[in-house]
């Protein structure tokens, strides 16, 4: 259940980076 959270939060993330133009793509 923690590690099905982490995993959505940690995606999340790394989407708002990428449409900000902060990462050249999504790792996650």
């Amino acid at each position: 259940m923690v590690m099905m959270l982490f995993s959505f939060v940690t995606g999340y993330v790394n989407v708002t980076c990428w449409r900000s133009g902060l990462l050249p793509a999504p790792i996650y």
